[in-house]
């Protein structure tokens, strides 16, 4: 404005050129024959001049036109933007199919003014406020550290993890083994450790290990991280696709980390990622220690005064990393297998898909949400781990014997009754049959009595028919109270009579 304000001092004051005053204002030539164009046109004084402010002045010198007639329609600039995001298409283009339709239409220089402007409408940034406690950003850098094989002297490239607080800026940095779910996870939580509380929100970027799809609204966040958010009593919320404002402030974290640590140990050798974040510690200090340009303070004062008394405490025990399999089916003995062992739970989830979360230790099983069942961790393939408050009534006393328990048992009873436990477990075609026709005899037991039991148990070896069924027919007979077949050793005292013949017989020559 001081530029328009001497050039028609100037011109008011006559006596020199235009090319004379432009060498001295410094400005061209047609740009002063133009201002004194306009002030003789509008009859502009220079008292008129000294009154104007600076806007109108600039609209009384400088106006262009931004409408036009119905004679001149202007292009739609909306469509206009939609069709430029299509490969080939130009403002010239374009530009030239508005000449089509409008003859007399705006000129090409024009349009793109009047587009340009517009369109810097659309890409206004509004500067984020974070309230303290709030967020955390996380995301990995892309420059990787290179960490040397002692033994091999083969290079392995770390990832540098980098995490930010919202509202302070202080930065936790490590060297991790990959972006792979158990280095992710472990570096979110060495981070959370490193600030000493947890913020209310977890921003990261959407690779793999923390975000599985994130597209049109609808987002699916990896099981294994939402599980790591559900321990911190925090949420995951992040950044949209191609979106990094979303996430400026780690976006600039990694910059500057970048700057002000990677590039101080470019010249230095690792042998280990322990080495690596040895050497980033004292770094890391130093910048957040070090003070703003533009604000006093550092990030590690002012997260002293904003972020730390707003975080939530860390809980008591550390996160354990679990591993998931998701959608496994409970079978119709309401058992669920992961990696070669069997888990039981409710039984009446039979046929329901269930989430199983495993750590070292413990085997979860989830259903909708909410756990249903938790067992010690078996390692050995065909192992069950049972739980007989999860079995209906029916099934529940199958639970209190074993193959063992059997056979001890028919010891205590008798001979015969042992030697029938035995058969049953051994030659039947499969394990579980003989189990519970095993279970069955002592159910048989306690209605007929030990005594009895055995009496059969001999009777149905002797008649060689060591079945649960015939058992039950001679106990119901009453067949066992025959006191010739007590005992398996005594030999029958009357030879067995031979049958008369009779027209049913077709006696040796019919086979012959």
């Amino acid at each position: 404005m001081s530029t328009i304000r001497e050039i028609l001092r100037v011109l008011f004051a006559g006596g020199m050129s235009y090319r004379q005053i432009g060498c001295v204002i410094g400005a061209s030539h047609n740009t002063i024959s133009r201002y004194d164009r306009l002030r003789i046109e509008k009859g502009i004084t220079l008292e008129q001049v000294d009154g104007m402010d600076d806007n109108t002045l600039d609209s009384c010198f400088n106006a262009r036109p931004l409408s036009c007639d119905e004679g001149r329609p202007l292009p739609d600039f909306e469509t206009m933007h939609n069709d430029l995001k299509t490969r080939g298409v130009t403002v010239e283009l374009l530009w030239q199919e508005y000449r089509a339709k409008h003859p007399n239409g705006y000129s090409y220089v024009h349009v793109l003014r009047l587009y340009n402007s517009w369109a810097r409408k659309l890409n206004i940034t509004m500067r984020q406020i974070h309230r303290p406690g709030e967020k955390m950003f996380v995301d990995y850098s892309g420059k990787r550290l290179p960490i040397t094989n002692r033994e091999t002297s083969e290079i392995s490239m770390a990832e540098i993890f980098v995490a930010v607080m919202g509202a302070s800026s202080k930065t936790y940095v490590e060297a991790g083994r990959s972006q792979q779910e158990p280095d992710w996870l472990l570096a979110n939580a060495n981070a959370l450790t490193y600030f000493g509380g947890v913020p209310s929100m977890i921003v990261p970027d959407n690779l793999k290990s923390a975000v599985i799809k994130n597209s049109k609204g609808k987002v699916k966040l990896n099981p294994r991280f939402v599980d790591f958010a559900r321990h911190y009593r925090t949420v995951i919320i992040p950044a949209r696709p191609k979106k990094p404002k979303d996430k400026a402030k780690v976006e600039a974290g990694v910059r500057i980390v970048q700057m002000w640590i990677l590039a101080k140990l470019r010249n230095r050798v690792f042998f280990s990622l322990d080495e690596a974040n040895e050497a980033i510690r004292p770094l890391l200090a130093e910048f957040n220690a070090r003070p703003f340009k533009k604000i006093k303070g550092s990030r590690a004062e002012l997260f002293e005064q904003l972020d730390q008394p707003a975080l939530k405490a860390l809980p008591p025990e550390p996160y354990e990393y679990a591993d998931w399999k998701v959608g496994a089916r409970v079978g119709l003995d309401y058992m669920v297998e992961y990696e070669g062992c069997f888990y039981m739970v409710p039984y009446n989830l039979v046929d329901q898909h269930v989430d199983v979360r495993a750590t070292a230790n413990t085997v979860e099983v989830f259903f909708k949400n909410r756990r249903v069942a938790s067992h010690v961790r078996l390692h050995s393939q065909g192992q069950r781990a049972i739980n007989r408050d999860f079995m209906p009534a029916s099934h529940q006393h199958y639970s209190e014997w074993s193959p063992t328990r059997l056979i001890a048992w028919g010891q205590s009873v008798g001979d015969a009754t042992e030697k029938v436990i035995s058969h049953l477990l051994a030659h039947k075609p499969h394990p579980e049959s003989g189990f519970r026709a095993c279970v069955a005899l002592v159910e048989e037991s306690k209605r007929y009595g030990l005594v009895r039991l055995e009496s059969a148990a001999a009777v149905a070896l002797q008649i060689n028919s060591v079945t649960l069924s015939s058992i039950r027919s001679i106990l119901r007979t009453g067949r066992d109270k025959v006191e010739s077949m007590v005992s398996l050793s005594e030999t029958p005292s009357v030879e067995p009579t031979l049958v008369k013949p009779h027209q049913n017989i077709r006696g040796a020559n019919y086979y012959s």
